[in-house]
């Protein structure tokens, strides 16, 4: 993937706030995990793909993937598969 030609400060001048601050630290500071997708702009690896493996989800896992691709906001694993 290619970076964004502006840092991020620009970034936040473009991009419309979609949740206060407050919010978001509120939404941190409770959340039992953080994912950021950073494949193929920091890492060389399919990051998730390689946490599936290690986990034994790998075919639950790419059914998330195509779903969330395709639109899906997905928030839990389904309840038959292992937990991470």
């Amino acid at each position: 993937g290619l970076a964004p030609a502006c840092g991020p400060g620009e970034m936040r001048k473009i991009l419309p706030r979609l949740v206060s601050h407050a919010e978001l630290r509120k939404l941190f500071c409770s959340a039992d995990a953080v994912w950021f997708e950073v494949d193929s702009t920091i890492i060389r690896e399919d990051g998730i793909d390689e946490l599936a493996k290690l986990y034994g989800v790998e075919d639950t896992m790419s059914e998330m993937a195509w779903q969330a691709m395709g639109g899906a906001c997905i928030s839990r694993l389904p309840s038959q598969s292992t937990q991470l």
